[in-house]
């Protein structure tokens, strides 16, 4: 079972530079940058580009998937360091893509939950270290729909209990990293 490492942080706080630079400490290993953001509107190309300029020349394979990770054969993973880029924008993609069972209408966390956590456990049986970047929104919205209540929710559960799994939990300020566990 690989190394797992949780990331957390605010939107903005530095925790995808301070994931990218962890990875990189692991010499002699091949090293993939998991990138879950949909490319559906300018805001999110500008992001990837920004993660993109970020990540370069530091040796990292990318595979654009934002979601059914399951779906990977599992030699993509073998021997390797992954970097997750990020936990919420996977889940949010699986809970409200048209192309998955449910739409917003219908939406069940737990399944969603179950599901990536399959799909997460079948990456970490095979690689080396699994380092995951989530994000923090949990203290944004005061009066959110059923829908989002549920996608809070499921993101707080796997949040949880990927900390309970991990080998290392941080939580980033301001860029500045704090060890958790």
């Amino acid at each position: 079972m690989g190394r797992l490492i949780l990331i957390t942080g605010a939107s903005g706080s530095g925790k995808s530079a301070f994931a990218e630079n962890r990875v990189t400490q692991y010499e002699g290993i091949r090293r993939v940058y998991l990138a879950t953001m949909d490319c559906s509107d300018t805001e999110s190309q500008k992001r990837i580009q920004k993660h993109r300029t970020l990540r370069r020349g530091k040796g990292f394979t990318t595979i654009e998937k934002p979601g059914g990770l399951g779906e990977l054969p599992s030699e993509v993973w073998k021997d390797a360091a992954v970097l997750l880029e990020d936990l919420s924008n996977l889940l949010s993609n699986e809970m409200f893509s048209r192309s998955t069972e449910y739409n917003e209408y219908n939406i069940e966390g737990l399944f969603f939950f179950k599901k990536i956590s399959e799909d997460l456990q079948k990456i970490r049986k095979v690689c080396l270290h699994l380092v995951i970047v989530t994000n923090e929104v949990f203290e944004d919205g005061i009066r959110w729909k059923k829908e989002m209540l549920e996608y809070v929710r499921t993101l707080g559960m796997l949040n949880q209990k990927l900390a309970e799994q991990a080998d290392e939990v941080y939580r980033v300020h301001f860029g500045i990293p704090v060890r958790l566990k």
